[in-house]
């Protein structure tokens, strides 16, 4: 048995010296294959591909809910070909549809949620608008002429940013509305309370009443204030609420300015030489096995 082990331990280690032979002997094969792998690389990454440029930006939805604030509307409408139609006309870029199509492919978009599951619902008399924090929009887009693509950054936020604005302020006037109209109602409740005071007090005064009659009238008098203060009080804790809204809310902002970047994101010149050299170095020590397998075969 243990000379069973030995000779196999023997061809074991003939085969791998046998091996080493092969590759030493056909070593400049090998490494010309490696060279010519490199060089092959560095002549397409230096001089054939073309420098692509990545511009990058950031924005905070406002924390209202609707179509500007939610992410993922958000996210189409940057996306949208009516935005870049836009553009394409504001800065006279000259782009054919393709290539807006192109430009649209490539523009990245990552959402991060922020708080929605903390959303409240605002009431009103003439208003329901639900308020939450909105979503972090982080943008990219890969491009080979860096200040186009800063361009089309500028104009893509300029627009979201113009018509979110416009959704806010609507939004804004409508809550400050509701606010006015409750803090009329409370004046005007006010008014009426203390006019019935007066009225109370000049019948509680008058001479031709009984005391069980004026008893009467207070005790009547007191349960109707009591009703009219509970009222008021629902009210004050309404305008509360409305003016902490207004003071939480949040329009959209851009947290990260697009900028026109200095060096290309692709092609990874470096990473592009190693992986040619790691397949050179295979494809050689592959050729040189086949050719040494072909030689003993004739």
């Amino acid at each position: 048995m243990d000379s069973r082990h030995e000779y196999e331990a023997d061809m074991v280690e003939i085969d791998l010296r046998e091996y080493i032979e092969v590759l030493l002997q056909r070593k400049k094969m090998i490494l010309g294959v490696f060279l010519v792998a490199v060089l092959i690389s560095a002549v397409i990454s230096f001089f054939m591909l073309e420098p692509i440029y990545q511009t990058e930006a950031t924005i905070s939805l406002s924390n209202q809910a609707g179509s500007y604030s939610e992410s993922d509307n958000a996210r189409q409408m940057l996306r949208s070909l009516e935005y870049f139609d836009r553009i394409n006309r504001k800065f006279e870029l000259g782009l054919t549809q393709n290539q807006l199509n192109s430009l649209r492919n490539n523009l990245e978009i990552d959402i991060t949620e922020v708080g929605l599951n903390n959303a409240q619902k605002l009431e009103g008399d003439n208003l329901s608008l639900y308020m939450f924090r909105g979503g972090i929009l982080d943008l990219s887009l890969q491009s080979k002429e860096p200040q186009q693509a800063k361009s089309i950054f500028d104009g893509l936020i300029e627009l979201f940013e113009m018509e979110s604005k416009q959704r806010f302020e609507e939004n804004q006037d409508r809550i400050e509305s509701n606010l006015q109209e409750v803090e009329g109602r409370i004046a005007e409740l006010e008014r009426e309370i203390q006019e019935r005071e007066e009225r109370i007090g000049m019948l509680l005064e008058a001479e031709d009443l009984s005391t069980t009659e004026k008893v009467i009238l207070s005790n009547d008098f007191s349960g109707r204030m009591r009703d009219l203060e509970e009222v008021k009080l629902s009210l004050f804790e309404q305008k509360y609420e409305i003016q902490e809204e207004l003071g939480d809310m949040e329009e959209m902002r851009v947290l990260n300015q697009p900028f026109v970047p200095d060096d290309p994101v692709a092609p990874n010149k470096k990473l592009n030489l190693a992986i040619a050299g790691v397949l050179g170095l295979m494809l050689g020590v592959f050729v040189a096995f086949a050719k040494e397998f072909w030689d003993d075969s004739i």
